[in-house]
C-alpha cells in the first residue's frame, strides 16, 4: 500500500473523528452503553466511510449515505434528533470546506492547476493531512463552544450556524469546480478574493448573532433576577411589618390580659374564646433570631438560618455591627442572599459536617464579613453552579462582585480540604 492510499484511507476515520466529538458535544452517552462501544462504533464507521467513498466518491448518493450511517451511529447516543441531524450534517460540512479551503491555498501558493493538485502523490498527501488537520482544529473548537458556560443549545442558533456553513461549502464547492474545469489566472484570482469573502461573511453573521443573543440572555437573566430580588424584598418588608405588628401586640398585652380577666369574671366563656381566637390570628408570627437593628439583615438572617436547620445544617453566626449599614436593601438581599444560597446548596451536597458559619464585625471604620460553609470537596460551590439551568443560575458571585462595587468592597475566596469561604471587606463605610 503506497503512502497516498493509506492517507485516502485514514480521510474515513478522520471524519469518523469527526462525528464522535461533535456527538459527545451535542448528545449525551447511554446509561448502560460502556465507553469501548462508542470507540469500536466510531472505527466501523470509519471503515464504512472509506467503502462509501471509494463506491460513490464524491456525488451526492455518497454525501446521503455518510449521513445515513453518521445518525445510524448517533442510536447511541440520547438527545434531540435535530442535534443528532446537525451534528451528522456539521461533520460533512467541516470536512468538505477544510478540504477545498487547502485545496484553493494551495492552487494560490503553489501557482498549479487544482486538478494537477490532487493527481500529484505527494502534494495529494500534503492536502490531506493538512485538511484532517484544520477539520480536527475546527471540530475541536465548535465542540469547546457546545460545552462552554454560554453553549448556545437552541434551535435557532444552530440552525443559523448550519446554513451558513452549508452556504459556505456550496459556494467553495462551485468554485473547486469552475477550478477544476480550468480557469485563467485572473479568473482564479477572482475566485480566490470570493473563496475568502464568503468566509469572512459567514464568520461575520454567526459572530453577530451569537453576540445578540447573548446580550438578550443576559438581559433576560437580568430580568429575572430583578423579579426575583423584588418579590425577596417585599418578603422582607411584609415580615419586618408583621413583627412590628408583634410588637405592638407585646406593647397591649396587659390591656388584653385585662378584658380577657373581665370576659372570664362574667362567665362569657363563648365571648372569651372568641376575643383569644381574635388576638391569635391577628399577632401569630414567628420572631426573628437577630436583633442587629437593621430589620432587612435580621429578616434575611432569620430566614436562612430557618432554611438551613430545615435541612440539617448547623447555623452558627458572629455579629457585631451597627444598626443603621450604609448598604441598600436590595444589595444586602443580593450579596448575603446569593452567598447563603450558594453556602446552603454546596452543604445539601455533603455527608459531612454541615455547617454554616456567619461572622460581621465593625471596627469602627472597615466592615468585615465572612461567610463558611462545608461542602463536598468536587467543585467550590461559587465557581459556578450545579444547577440545572446554568446560565441563569451560574452569575450569582458576578451579581455578587456588582453590588460589592458600589461601595469599593473587595472579596476573597479561600478553600480548604473542608471549607469553602467568601470574605468581603466594605472598607470606610460611614455609619
Amino acid at each position: 500500500m503506497s503512502l497516498c492510499d493509506a492517507a485516502d484511507l485514514s480521510t474515513g476515520f478522520f471524519e469518523a473523528f469527526y462525528t464522535l466529538v461533535l456527538f459527545e458535544a451535542f448528545l449525551s452517552r447511554r446509561k448502560h452503553v460502556h465507553a469501548s462501544f462508542y470507540y469500536a462504533g466510531a472505527a466501523a464507521l470509519g471503515i464504512l466511510i472509506d467503502i462509501s467513498n471509494h463506491l460513490f466518491s464524491t456525488n451526492m448518493l455518497n454525501m446521503a449515505v455518510v449521513i445515513t450511517m453518521e445518525l445510524l451511529f448517533s442510536i447511541m447516543y440520547s438527545g434531540k434528533i435535530q442535534f443528532r441531524f446537525i451534528s451528522a450534517v456539521f461533520s460533512l460540512i467541516i470536512s468538505g470546506i477544510a478540504e477545498v479551503c487547502v485545496l484553493l491555498c494551495m492552487s494560490v501558493f503553489l501557482n498549479g492547476e487544482v486538478d494537477l493538485i490532487v493527481g500529484e502523490g505527494y502534494l495529494r498527501v500534503i492536502g490531506i493531512v493538512l485538511s484532517k488537520t484544520i477539520g480536527c482544529i475546527l471540530t475541536l473548537y465548535l465542540s469547546k463552544r457546545v460545552k462552554s458556560q454560554y453553549s448556545y443549545k437552541n434551535n435557532s442558533y444552530w440552525l443559523l450556524f448550519l446554513l451558513t456553513l452549508l452556504s459556505a461549502a456550496i459556494t467553495m464547492n462551485v468554485f473547486y469546480r469552475v477550478l477544476y474545469a480550468g480557469a485563467d489566472r485572473s479568473l482564479r484570482i477572482l475566485i480566490y478574493v470570493c473563496a475568502a469573502g464568503v468566509v469572512l461573511t459567514g464568520a461575520a453573521i454567526v459572530f453577530l448573532y451569537e453576540k445578540n443573543l447573548k446580550q438578550h440572555m443576559e438581559l433576560e437573566q437580568e430580568r429575572l433576577a430583578h423579579i426575583k430580588l423584588t418579590d425577596q424584598i417585599k418578603y422582607y418588608k411584609d415580615t419586618i411589618a408583621a413583627y412590628d405588628k408583634l410588637r405592638g401586640f407585646r406593647h397591649d398585652i396587659n390591656k388584653h390580659l385585662l378584658a380577657i380577666k373581665a370576659i372570664a369574671e362574667r362567665n362569657e366563656t363563648a365571648e372569651c374564646t372568641d376575643y383569644i381566637n381574635r388576638i391569635i390570628k391577628d399577632n401569630v408570627i414567628a420572631a426573628f433570631e437577630y436583633k442587629t437593628g437593621n430589620t432587612v439583615l435580621d429578616a434575611m438572617l432569620s430566614s436562612k438560618r430557618a432554611e438551613a436547620e430545615q435541612a440539617g445544617i448547623r447555623f452558627e453566626t458572629k455579629l457585631r455591627i451597627p444598626s443603621q449599614l450604609p448598604i441598600k436593601d436590595e444589595d444586602i438581599c443580593v450579596i448575603f442572599g446569593n452567598a447563603l444560597d450558594n453556602a446552603i446548596e454546596a452543604c445539601a451536597k455533603t455527608d459531612r459536617d454541615k455547617y454554616i458559619s456567619v461572622n460581621m464585625i465593625y471596627d469602627g471604620r472597615d466592615l468585615v464579613c465572612r461567610i463558611e460553609n462545608s461542602y463536598a470537596g468536587s467543585r467550590p460551590p461559587m465557581q459556578g453552579t450545579t444547577k440545572e439551568n446554568s446560565f441563569f443560575h451560574g452569575l450569582g458571585r458576578e451579581n455578587i462582585d456588582r453590588s460589592l462595587k458600589k461601595y469599593s468592597a473587595v472579596s476573597d475566596v479561600e478553600i480548604t480540604d473542608r471549607a469553602y469561604s467568601l470574605s468581603m471587606i466594605f472598607p470606610d463605610i460611614s455609619t
